[in-house]
C-alpha cells in the first residue's frame, strides 16, 4: 500500500529538499522564542500557510528497516489523501516531525482517524520494529506552534508504551494514565511490572499458558464475563478457572477495584 504513492512522495521530497531543512530551522526557532514575523516568514519558506491550523506530529521509531522513512511514509500517505493539504518532514534529536497545511476544511480529528485505520491495516506488514506517533492539537496560527509542537512529542511518548508496533496517541488523551506511565522511568515501569506480572509471566512460560493476555482482556473488558470469553474464544467456566488462577498466582482479588488498577497499569506498561 505504501508503495502505491511512494514514488510520487519520493519526487517531492527531491524537489522539496530545502524545505525539510528550513523546517528544521524553524522548529529551532520556535524553540528558541522567534518572533512571529520570523517565524510566518519561515513557514511560508517552508510552503506551509501560516494563517491556517497548523497540526504536529511527532514519530518516535525503534528497531524499525529505515524507521524515519517509513514513518514519514505513513504520515504522509494519511495527508496525501487531500490533495490540498502541504506536509513539510523534518528529523531531529526529538524524532520526527511533520507540520501540515490542511485544505480547507481540514480537521486534525479526521486526520486522526484516518492515520489510525491506516496504522490498523499497515500494522501486520511492519516486521521488526515499532513506530509511536503523537498527533498535537493544530496550532492556531504562528503563536501557537510551541504548544502543538510540543503536545505532539508528548503524545509519541505514551503512544512508546502501548502494544502495537505502530500505534498513535492525540492530545486529547493526554489526560489519560499512559501521560502518567510516560513520565516514568523506563527502569521504574520495568521493575514495576515485574514485581506484578514476574509470577504469571513465569507460569506462563513454564506451562504453555496465556494468563497474562486473558487478565489483559479481563481488565479491558472491565471485567465483564461474557464479553471477555467471546474475545478470548473462551467458555465462561474457563474463563472463571483461569481468573482464579490469576489471583492464586499474584495473590491480587480482581473483585477490588484498587488490585484492578495495580493489574492494569502492569499490562500497560508492557503492552500486556
Amino acid at each position: 500500500m505504501l508503495a502505491l504513492g511512494g514514488a510520487r512522495r519520493d519526487e517531492r521530497r527531491r524537489t522539496e529538499q530545502k524545505f525539510h531543512a528550513e523546517l528544521v530551522d524553524l522548529v529551532d526557532l520556535v524553540e528558541q522564542g522567534a518572533s512571529t514575523p520570523v517565524l510566518a516568514a519561515r513557514l511560508r519558506t517552508a510552503g506551509l500557510a501560516p494563517d491556517l491550523p497548523l497540526p504536529a506530529v511527532t514519530a518516535l521509531t525503534r528497531g524499525a528497516l529505515r524507521p524515519w522513512d517509513l514513518a514519514a511514509d505513513l504520515i504522509e500517505s494519511v495527508l496525501d489523501e487531500d490533495p490540498d493539504t502541504t506536509t513539510v518532514v523534518a528529523g531531529g534529536e526529538h524524532g520526527l516531525t511533520v507540520l501540515a497545511s490542511p485544505g480547507p476544511g481540514g480537521d486534525d480529528v479526521a486526520l486522526a482517524e484516518r492515520l489510525r485505520v491506516r496504522l490498523a491495516l499497515l500494522e501486520p506488514a511492519v516486521d521488526g520494529g515499532r513506530i509511536a506517533f503523537g498527533l498535537g492539537a493544530p496550532a492556531d496560527g504562528v503563536g501557537g506552534l510551541a504548544r502543538a509542537l510540543e503536545e505532539s512529542r508528548h503524545a509519541a511518548r505514551p503512544a512508546a508504551l502501548r502494544p502495537e508496533r505502530l500505534a498513535l496517541v492525540t492530545a486529547y488523551e493526554l489526560d489519560s494514565h499512559l501521560l502518567l506511565l510516560a513520565g516514568v522511568p523506563a527502569e521504574v515501569r520495568a521493575a514495576y511490572r515485574q514485581r506484578l506480572l514476574g509470577p504469571l509471566l513465569a507460569y506462563d512460560a513454564e506451562n504453555g499458558a496465556d494468563l497474562v493476555h486473558t487478565l489483559r482482556v479481563f481488565l479491558e473488558t472491565n471485567g465483564a464475563w461474557r464479553k471477555a470469553a467471546a474475545d478470548l474464544h473462551l467458555h465462561v467456566s474457563t474463563l472463571h478457572y483461569r481468573v482464579g488462577r490469576i489471583q492464586q498466582i499474584t495473590g491480587r482479588d480482581l473483585a477490588l477495584a484498587r488490585d484492578r488498577v495495580d493489574l492494569y497499569l502492569a499490562c500497560a506498561v508492557g503492552g500486556g
